[in-house]
């Protein structure tokens, strides 16, 4: 069934004209999406907000705010990665927890999604790090090649984001079981990455 994201887009896009809209003829998936989102962006650091989620109007600004000073050369930026915490929410509003990290080494490691983060663009292209479009799994490669570059990282105390646990989403539903078709795919891809 078709609902009214469309036209609620081009209404956003009317209020302010920053707004990129994109269609594709096919389906791409998490990972073909953000990668598309990733080359349209043209900003010096980028945001993911997952489609069932949302996020507080000062998100954004929090972190922006902890972004370190200009350096010289080729490093502008001290910050390749700046963290926030995040709310597990339900359908209905209901935060079901709060997740806060102890330092921004620990939420590299334990935060495998790349919501509630800031990524410095030109990091990720220097790197050559992109999300990948398979069919599950996206998030770990991407978070396990953030986590071979090396990145200067900060962190917020604030928790912003809300992550809505939604029992009809692709998570919840298309991929319950993750196939094996999809598990040999990306181990295929974590190989290419640890031997080359």
């Amino acid at each position: 069934t078709k609902d009214k994201t469309e036209e609620i887009l081009f209404e956003y896009k009317q209020k302010d004209d920053r707004i990129i809209l994109y269609s594709t003829p096919i389906k791409l998936g998490a990972g073909g999406a953000r990668k598309k989102g990733m080359e349209l962006a043209s900003g010096e650091y980028l945001a993911v907000v997952d489609c069932d989620d949302y996020i507080e109007k000062e998100y954004i600004a929090h972190m922006v705010e902890k972004i370190g000073p200009k350096g010289k050369g080729d490093q502008q930026y001290r910050d390749d990665i700046i963290f926030s915490g995040f709310k597990r929410v339900s359908p209905n509003g209901c935060v079901k927890y709060v997740r806060s990290y102890k330092d921004p080494d620990s939420a590299l490691y334990q935060s495998v999604a790349p919501w509630a983060k800031l990524y410095r663009k030109s990091f990720l292209e220097e790197k050559g790090i992109e999300f990948v479009n398979v069919p599950f799994g996206e998030d770990i490669i991407f978070t396990a090649e953030v986590i071979m570059a090396s990145p200067k990282l900060s962190m917020v105390d604030y928790a912003d984001y809300y992550w809505e646990n939604n029992p009809t989403s692709t998570s919840h539903s298309e991929f319950r079981y993750f196939p094996n078709d999809n598990l040999n795919i990306v181990k295929n891809i974590f190989d290419q990455m640890i031997y080359s």
